[in-house]
């Protein structure tokens, strides 16, 4: 696959005219091009699949007994993470288990990487650019400060929507999504990464 040139879609990210707008596009820059974090955690899942699935997993080998699809497995970790938050409030109420749902979501993670090691396969700098980008425009989102003057009610508001959008980019049809393959990636990893941050999760926390 060609190597495609990321700063379009995060320039795009940013399609306001705002005063901070170039600051903001230049701290995204320059995260990616400094930070390579998260290329072990994608190292790391290309060999998990290789053992789970087959090792030429990315040429479409499948030793298991049922389609391998990503996006599929992704769904079902997002509703027991659900599931864990209790928000069922027409229902008995329970514990709420936050540890587990921030587990589920990590699960997500794996799952969203796999799909982004099908997508550029030959293409590391690219993946780990995504993956850091993604991390920075979250940062500049939602940050901790923000965090912090939330109610535990504000939060669950913040998660609802975010879990709502998080589905709607993980289960959107091919036909649907943007031509820009990367932009596609970029705004489900913020995404994802929005939600890590409702729970103040650190980078080093998803990564280890």
């Amino acid at each position: 696959m060609e190597k495609l040139d990321i700063t379009d879609p995060i320039e795009a990210l940013f399609n306001d005219d705002s005063d901070n707008r170039d600051f903001r596009i230049n701290v995204v820059k320059k995260a990616f091009a400094e930070d390579n974090s998260f290329t072990k955690c994608i190292e790391l899942q290309d060999t998990v699949n290789a053992k789970k699935i087959g090792s030429g997993w990315l040429e479409g080998e499948n030793n298991t007994n049922w389609p391998t699809d990503f996006s599929i497995a992704s769904i079902a970790e997002i509703g027991e993470c659900l599931e864990s938050s209790s928000y069922a409030w027409w229902k008995k109420e329970k514990t709420k288990d936050t540890e587990n749902m921030i587990t589920e979501l990590i699960d997500v993670l794996h799952f969203e990487i796999s799909k982004l090691l099908q997508g550029f396969p030959k293409d590391p700098e690219l993946r780990n650019a995504i993956m850091v980008s993604s991390w920075a425009t979250s940062d500049i989102i939602i940050g901790k400060e923000e965090m912090d003057g939330l109610s535990d009610y504000d939060k669950q508001v913040m998660f609802n929507q975010l879990i709502k959008k998080l589905i709607f980019f993980i289960s959107m049809p091919e036909e649907f999504k943007p031509d820009n393959t990367i932009e596609s990636f970029v705004a489900l990893f913020v995404t994802l990464f929005d939600l890590f941050r409702v729970f103040d999760v650190s980078k080093e926390d998803i990564i280890k």
